[in-house]
């Protein structure tokens, strides 16, 4: 798949962003206020396993697709506002992914380009690795994934676009003794927004990577740790975290397993897109000191 750097969107004006920003932080605070969501397994199962997973796997869409490009990069001309090279911008649902997917693997092209099969933690229905199967640099794309529904997904659209390469297997990211971790030695690791959904047990998770033996960890959640609360494009995001209870210690951690001798950071920096206008990620990639 050709790098898509450029995509097309028009930046929106001043005040249009600003009043859709005040809009964003006014409802995270109310919202936060009235129903105080408390993110914990419960609720994650409720979300997504038997939420949003359940119904693609309900839809069947990777049947309807013509083929892995159009089930990966919808042929959707709806416009979005999104958050694209850190602008706030109108841009269809095309365009969007498809300058989605070239930014996750330009960050894995620079970070694990000498891997030939990258593992996903919390993988969901296979969205990454189904992206990643399409840019065609990584001959095998394993996903780890709690969700027997999302792994169902992930399964029946590799077998329907002809993906040998492209699995999944189960994990749970709370119990350092599941089967998962055994296949993470010396693994090339990444995460895209699943460590938001455990918010109270970033060092736990990665502690537990450690112990696998995984050779480098990528992760991209996010998080408001380097935001500024002078920016109010930055606070809807660190209002939308509070109101969502998510994970906001991901850089703390990881220093403070380095500061242990456990780790070393290799990056540690913002990322500039998001499909909205918030919750754009951060990206902290480390390894073992002894790898």
């Amino acid at each position: 798949m050709k790098s898509y750097y450029s995509p097309k969107f028009t930046e929106l004006s001043a005040w249009r962003a600003t009043a859709l920003i005040c809009k964003s932080i006014v409802e995270s605070v109310a919202h936060k206020l009235i129903r105080r969501r408390k993110r914990v397994r419960d609720q994650v199962k409720s979300d997504y396993d038997q939420g949003e997973w359940r119904e693609q796997l309900s839809a069947h869409s990777w049947v309807a697709a013509r083929d892995l490009k159009s089930y990966v990069i919808p042929d959707d001309q709806r416009t979005i506002v999104a958050t694209v090279e850190g602008r706030l911008a109108s841009i269809s649902v095309q365009d969007y992914y498809e300058y989605r997917t070239n930014c996750i693997a330009d960050v894995l092209r620079t970070y694990a380009n000498d891997s030939e099969q990258l593992y996903e933690i919390g993988s969901g229905a296979g969205r990454n690795l189904f992206a990643l199967a399409l840019v065609g640099q990584w001959p095998k794309l394993r996903g780890l994934e709690l969700s027997p529904t999302g792994m169902e997904v992930t399964r029946l659209a590799a077998a329907r676009f002809g993906l040998s390469g492209v699995s999944a297997g189960p994990i749970d990211l709370l119990e350092p003794e599941s089967a998962g971790f055994a296949e993470l030695k010396d693994a090339t690791v990444f995460s895209f927004y699943c460590l938001e959904q455990l918010p109270a047990h970033t060092e736990a998770v990665l502690t537990a990577l450690l112990r696998a033996g995984v050779k480098r960890v990528i992760h991209m959640e996010p998080g408001a740790e380097m935001l500024s609360f002078y920016s109010l494009k930055d606070l809807a995001t660190i209002s939308y975290i509070w109101r969502q209870h998510y994970l906001n210690d991901i850089v703390s951690v990881a220093k403070q397993l380095e500061e242990k001798g456990l780790i070393r950071i290799l990056a540690a920096k913002r990322l500039w897109f998001a499909p909205t206008l918030r919750n754009t990620p951060t990206l902290v990639v480390w390894e073992p000191v002894n790898g």
